[in-house]
């Protein structure tokens, strides 16, 4: 179970936080892919940010976020917080007195987040 709390920041720049609770990361992935209108956009286009540079690397984000102009939705969904029963898996430090953290299991998924959506091979027919 994974508690999660963030923002919704619309493009009249009214801010709203919410807290929600899912199951996992992968129900957690398809709550943001559904608030980007299913629109991930391209590598050069992300409509997604995970803290994954066009390298391949990982940087703790100051934010999971969607880019609301990326993707035509009428806000950005902020995220800033996620922490399981192991602890806590992600924050930017505005709930914790400043201090970043992204653990192992975070990390892992956004990569594997980020190769799903962007470095995703076609299979094509001859």
């Amino acid at each position: 179970m994974l508690t999660v709390k963030g923002e919704y920041y619309y493009n009249n720049f009214t801010r709203y936080n919410f807290a929600k609770t899912f199951r996992d990361f992968d129900e957690l992935k398809n709550f943001i892919v559904n608030h980007s209108n299913g629109d991930v956009g391209t590598k050069e286009r992300r409509a997604i940010w995970l803290g994954v540079w066009n390298d391949g690397s990982f940087k703790c984000p100051d934010m999971v976020s969607n880019n609301s102009w990326n993707c035509n939705s009428k806000y950005s969904l902020w995220i800033y917080y996620i922490e399981s029963p192991n602890g806590i898996e992600y924050t930017n430090g505005q709930y914790t007195r400043g201090e970043k953290h992204a653990s192992k299991a975070f990390e892992e998924w956004c990569l594997n987040t980020y190769n799903e959506f962007y470095n995703k091979e076609f299979k094509f027919a001859v």
